[in-house]
């Protein structure tokens, strides 16, 4: 957790709204697995999380004196909240509250009447995201540096350090941005459509255009939405050059792609063949190519050390340094 955030055997749900008959149905719903917490005013709400923060917050949205979007706002500017996920609490297609709760940084909604699977789901996925982040807060705390790699954008292109080498830029190409994020999460095995939906705004366009035939509108417009304030915040923490908000934006992405390849819209099934995935395999696989010589030509070192089997490409792609190396953004 953040800050001196309290830590909880069991997590911590907080649930603010004025309507009593919400409040008893999501507290029966979440009880059972949850340590659940009330408020019915925002000023209370805010009382409560200055004094033991919570795991997730679910918000209502229209409340006396001081409404859900104040209170987001706030949560979010305090240091001590400012990664507890927010969801907002909703009555149905009532997308122009869910945009406005985007843009003040909840993370999530859920619509009355309550659905039950719903409701589960979405707190589940959120409170997997809050124990990462959570991770990466007591890995950074407590974490020994073995090398002092560096790969961060700057205005001028992407700097990059490896070891005690002097600093060189690397153009800004598709190719660098692949392998950025390849390098940010050793060990992680992409499979390249989820890799280009990341970071191919082209791509990732036509992706949600296909979803069309499988998923409505009104679920398409919030993945759509979701998505663009996370490569919103994944290009802010490139120009702060911060790791622990790339990472928040990610698992936000991570979270999208589950759930288009829940719906079939992304991933490898029968609606997914593979004259595209031999495409994107090519066009990724080129990319980083074109990149990794270019490296080479400033440090043969660098170029050495990304090549199988550290760096693997082909339809899933993954670098495996195998000796501790890590690489920052600052």
């Amino acid at each position: 957790m953040t800050g001196n955030a309290a830590v909880h055997a069991t997590p911590s749900i907080l649930v603010v709204d004025d309507t009593p008959s919400n409040l008893r149905a999501l507290a029966g719903l979440l009880s059972p697995s949850y340590d659940i917490r009330v408020a019915t005013r925002g000023d209370d709400a805010l009382d409560a999380v200055a004094s033991d923060a919570p795991d997730l917050i679910l918000l209502d949205i229209l409340m006396p004196d001081m409404d859900g979007y104040a209170v987001c706002r706030e949560l979010k500017r305090r240091p001590r909240s400012c990664d507890i996920p927010v969801i907002f609490i909703t009555s149905k297609d009532e997308t122009e509250d869910e945009t406005h709760g985007f843009e003040v940084g909840a993370a999530d909604y859920i619509t009355k009447p309550f659905d039950g699977q719903v409701v589960l789901a979405r707190v589940r996925r959120q409170l997997a995201v809050k124990a990462r982040i959570d991770e990466l807060h007591r890995q950074r705390s407590g974490q020994t540096v073995h090398e002092t790699n560096l790969f961060r954008w700057t205005s001028d292109g992407w700097q990059v350090r490896f070891q005690s080498a002097a600093p060189f830029v690397l153009s800004d190409t598709p190719g660098a941005c692949y392998l950025m994020h390849l390098l940010l999460y050793p060990g992680r095995y992409f499979p390249v459509e989820e890799l280009v939906f990341h970071l191919s705004p082209q791509e990732r366009s036509h992706f949600l255009a296909d979803a069309r035939q499988m998923l409505d509108a009104h679920t398409l417009r919030h993945y759509s939405v979701q998505v663009d304030k996370l490569q919103a915040q994944r290009h802010d923490a490139l120009d702060q050059g911060d790791l622990t908000m790339l990472r928040q934006a990610q698992a936000g992405m991570d979270w999208v792609v589950g759930e288009l390849k829940r719906a079939g819209a992304l991933g490898k099934d029968k609606r997914f063949l593979s004259p595209d995935r031999e495409r994107m395999r090519k066009s990724v696989g080129s990319a980083i190519r074109h990149c990794l010589a270019e490296i080479a030509e400033h440090d043969q070192h660098l170029g050495q050390h990304l090549h199988f089997p550290r760096l693997r490409m082909g339809y899933e792609l993954v670098y495996e340094p195998g000796n501790g190396a890590e690489w920052r953004m600052n």
